[in-house]
């Protein structure tokens, strides 16, 4: 009698490991950490915030917008001497007079005899009511006009004051008779220069009782 020999079967090496691990062996399920609160804001510290931030562009804004007014100012200034120094050297070297007009109700001044760099074939002007300096000119007194005339020896016809402004920012250019030369120096705007008689005579005068 032939016995036929078999190998025992085997059974696969994941059902063998899941036969052989207990029950209490299994995998657990996640649990999720708990959730921490997240602090946040009340309304009365976001009005506090909001104050806060108020107050203070009340008082940065004022700052910076006189800071522009100054800057302004002193840039037209600087351009008004130079432009009363270009008549003048224009007038010795070609012999022939240069007049400098300074109109107010345009806010511009201009050089006859000199061409304007920005527009070809027109006359030199510098428009002080544009950008980039956007100032008033408050007066022009210049021997009781607003015309100042260089001969052409470079000497001026008379002497004078141009005052500026911008806000209460204000600055005086002061020519001097015969040589022309100029000196900027800051001053008070014109509407407080014309209250500062009227405040000494109300003074003077005393308050009724």
């Amino acid at each position: 009698m032939i016995v036929m020999w078999q190998p025992a079967k085997r059974s696969p090496p994941a059902a063998r490991h899941a036969a052989g691990t207990p029950r209490a062996r299994r995998q657990k399920p996640m649990r999720l950490p708990p959730r921490v609160p997240t602090p946040a804001f009340t309304l009365l510290e976001l009005v506090l915030v909001l104050v806060i931030i108020g107050m203070l562009g009340a008082l940065v804004i004022p700052r910076f917008s006189q800071a522009i007014a100054a800057q302004r100012v002193e840039a037209a200034a600087r351009r008004i001497q130079a432009d009363i120094a270009l008549a003048r050297r224009a007038a010795r070297t070609g012999s022939s007079s240069r007049t400098i007009a300074f109109n107010q109700t345009t806010n511009s001044y201009t050089i006859a005899g000199i061409q304007n760099l920005d527009r070809a074939g027109s006359t030199y002007e510098v428009r002080l009511g544009e950008e980039p300096y956007r100032v008033t000119l408050a007066t022009a007194d210049l021997g009781g006009d607003g015309n100042l005339v260089f001969n052409g020896y470079g000497v001026a016809d008379t002497g004078g004051t141009i005052v500026i402004q911008a806000g209460r920012r204000a600055m005086r250019i002061t020519v001097e008779t015969l040589t022309g030369r100029t000196s900027v120096a800051t001053c008070l705007p014109v509407l407080l220069l014309e209250a500062v008689p009227a405040l000494d005579e109300a003074f003077a005068q005393g308050i009724p009782d």
